[in-house]
């Protein structure tokens, strides 16, 4: 048998970080950080083109992208500065516009944000022909660890979940070849072989009970054998016995109930998140976890969400992504 390459959680074949001095990776991990500070990245996954709109309305500099067809083959994009008006300009093959769709297409969106790399990185301030090509060599793999970066951050893909490569580039915005260099990179192919768990795809919370129908921090609707979401978001968690009654009283801290409580006996809140819909023909009374935003069973807002006592899921989901890539 022929004896595979791959050298535990990575391809040696196609790790590119070796060559990265570190002066380099500081170089881009600085830059990057700066970045993403200056410009609020708090939603993934990115969208570069977006993205480009946003540098522009910010002002901060001065950039236009432009798409030509007559482009050389052996470029997809390339980023250029223009003293005289003090300008970045980005030029890049024509780009189709539901180009998300398919992994090939995809591969616009690293391109672009490879050349906002070159862009933010300093790579521009001296004209290609005053270097070397180790020099432009090195700055190319700066670009490709900026783009991966930004458009892959190493705790979100570790907060994932994903049964190929494949559907991480999906969720990620990228083609199926940059994810798996990403995660040849971080030496963790092995997240590949890791079995899924129930997530809802659309607000990342993972815990979800075997008897779900909604989710509970989003509402959405999680239908049978297919609750398989990728990224996963850690909500905050109220703590609370095993019948899901609250140890302490969400509005003003009491802890000491009576054994068939309903109520807190110092402010009258509820010690139990019910489902928030009285219908008084199809009531559902069902009692859900204290941070559940929504009845696991039939979508209602709950009791503490009608009362306001859970942050809005989308504020807390973009604080949480905020701590995660920015930290």
């Amino acid at each position: 048998m022929k004896k595979s390459k791959i050298d535990g959680s990575y391809d040696p074949r196609y790790y590119t970080l070796d060559r990265l001095n570190e002066i380099s990776l500081s170089n881009v991990s600085l830059n990057l950080k700066q970045f993403m500070k200056d410009y609020d990245i708090t939603e993934y996954p990115i969208d570069c083109f977006r993205l480009v709109k946003k540098i522009q309305d910010a002002k901060l500099i001065h950039l236009e992208v432009l798409e030509e067809g007559r482009m050389s083959a052996a470029f997809n994009a390339v980023a250029t500065y223009l003293p005289e008006v003090d300008s970045f300009q980005i030029v890049m093959k024509p780009v189709p516009k539901d180009w998300q769709k398919r992994s090939s297409w995809r591969r616009c969106n690293f391109s672009l944000a490879h050349e906002l790399g070159h862009v933010f990185c300093g790579h521009l301030d001296v004209p290609k022909n005053m270097k070397s090509p180790e020099k432009r060599q090195m700055e190319d793999l700066e670009a490709d660890e900026f783009a991966a970066r930004l458009l892959m951050p190493e705790r979100l893909i570790l907060k994932s979940q994903f049964s190929s490569y494949q559907e991480l580039s999906k969720e990620f915005l990228v083609s199926d070849q940059a994810c798996y260099k990403r995660l040849n990179n971080l030496k963790r192919l092995d997240l590949c072989r890791i079995p899924a768990r129930d997530t809802c795809p659309q607000c990342g919370n993972s815990q979800i009970s075997p008897v779900a129908d909604y989710c509970e921090i989003c509402g959405e609707y999680l239908p049978a054998g297919g609750k398989q979401g990728v990224r996963i978001v850690e909500y905050t968690r109220t703590m609370a016995d095993r019948h899901n009654r609250v140890i302490f009283c969400p509005v003003c801290g009491n802890e000491e109930f009576g054994d068939g409580a309903k109520f807190c006996k110092i402010c009258g809140t509820p010690v139990y998140n019910f489902c928030g819909n009285n219908n008084t023909f199809w009531p559902c009374n069902h009692i859900n976890s204290p941070n559940a935003r929504f009845c696991e069973m039939c979508g209602s807002e709950t009791v503490y969400q009608l009362r306001g006592l859970l942050q809005d899921w989308k504020k807390e989901k973009e604080d949480y992504i905020r701590a995660v890539t920015q930290s």
